[in-house]
Parts: structure tokens; sequence; C-alpha cells
């Protein structure tokens, strides 16, 4: 029974971090909050998510900068992490080829 409450709980947890993700890169793309396409009551979440996505990307709810959801940090790597993270504060912009990599 537990072992089925934790692939759950993965399952949950991975499409809360790809909502994020989807937010962030459509901020990136020019595309307005109304492209979320989680709207139906049980996808609350994941709404939320593709927002806080979204907003760290427009810098909008947060104080005016840039900031690297950890939903993509800990898809890069501890290695490149702090690299990226300083790159796109200051400059908006992620690394050739990390968009392709994380789509």
């Amino acid at each position: 029974m537990c072992q089925a409450y934790d692939a759950e709980f993965r399952f949950i947890c991975w499409s809360e971090d790809r909502a994020c993700v989807v937010g962030f890169f459509a901020a990136l793309d020019g595309k307005s909050t109304d492209s979320n396409p989680y709207k139906l009551p049980f996808e609350m979440y994941k709404y939320e998510a593709w927002i806080h996505g979204f907003n760290c990307a427009s810098r909008k709810g947060t104080g005016g900068e840039y900031l690297l959801p950890w939903a993509i940090e800990k898809q890069i790597g501890y290695a490149m992490r702090d690299k990226v993270r300083d790159r796109f504060k200051r400059t908006g912009k992620l690394p050739k080829g990390l968009r392709e990599k994380l789509s």
C-alpha cells in the first residue's frame, strides 16, 4: 500500500514540476497567462505551478528579478546550477541548448 502512495506522490510532484517548466517557457516565449492550460478544478496545483514558472521568467511577483524555478534547477545538475541561475538572474537568458534539454 505504501508503494502505491509513494508512486502517486512522485507522479504529482513530477507533474507540478513539469507545469512549472511549461509556464516558465511560456513567459519566455511572450505568451500571456491566458495560455495556462490547467483550468479544471482538479488541476489547481498544476495551475499554480504553471503560474509560478511564468512569474519567475516574467519578473512578476519576484521583486522585479528573474528567478530560475527549482523545477529547472534540479534538472540541470549541481555543477551548472549556480552559473545558470546567476546568468538568468542578470540577463533573463538561458545558456544555448539548455531549453532543448529541458523541453
